[in-house]
């Protein structure tokens, strides 16, 4: 058990090394500046949605009532998950089966099943760093303006680290049928064009029937 997890988390950080520049890790200096860094970008990405949706609150952009509705931050958050699933399903459709990466790895006393795993938790990675500079500032921006109480941003806290799991999952299982798709179509221009067009118009549709609840 110890030994997989081992590996597991060797592969991991093989990969991450390899998609990130993790450089900064190495010197107390560069990791101090890069953490204060990220507060900024938090910081900063925070106030302008605060500022958007106070003024929209102010101008009675989304409601006459000047209370920012629910359904302004679902939009947010649902346009955000559905790029996060298509995402997910793309990039592991690649890395699980078509990457020539995978053969490097498994020439490494690991099983298919630890590079499997290795491929899901390096998404994940992505996926929390994703919603830690974008998801997350919506709805703290969204707290201030509302004045939620002060666990709903503990809550929020927990529940990011569960909502990042779903569109690697979702992307895990779509991948399976992503892949005979992707084989199918890459021979033809026409169908390729069509499915985006058809994606995209029922994406917009949804958006549409969304926001007019």
């Amino acid at each position: 058990m110890k030994s997989d997890l081992f590996k597991l988390k060797t592969l991991v950080a093989m990969q991450l090394k390899d998609k990130l520049d993790l450089s900064f890790v190495k010197s107390t200096r560069s990791l101090i500046i890069k953490i204060v860094l990220s507060l900024v970008k938090l910081i900063v990405v925070t106030g302008l949605f605060f500022a958007l949706f106070y003024f929209s609150n102010v101008l009675s952009i989304f409601s006459f009532s000047g209370v920012l509705p629910d359904t302004v931050v679902n939009v947010l958050f649902t346009v955000i998950q559905l790029m996060s699933v298509i995402t997910c399903t793309v990039g592991l459709t690649q890395a699980l089966y078509l990457t020539q990466d995978n053969r490097v790895l498994l020439t490494l006393p690991v099983t298919p099943e630890n590079v499997f795993l290795s491929k899901l938790l390096l998404y994940y990675v992505f996926e929390l760093k994703k919603n830690v500079t974008l998801t997350l500032p919506i709805f703290i921006a969204y707290g201030i303006v509302c004045g939620a109480v002060w666990y709903y941003y503990l809550w929020m806290l927990v529940g990011f680290v569960f909502v990042s799991l779903l569109p690697v999952a979702l992307g895990a299982i779509l991948s399976i049928p992503s892949l005979y798709v992707a084989m199918f179509v890459k021979n033809y221009r026409w169908l390729q064009a069509l499915l985006a067009t058809v994606a995209a118009t029922l994406v917009t549709l949804f958006l549409f029937w969304l926001v007019g609840r």
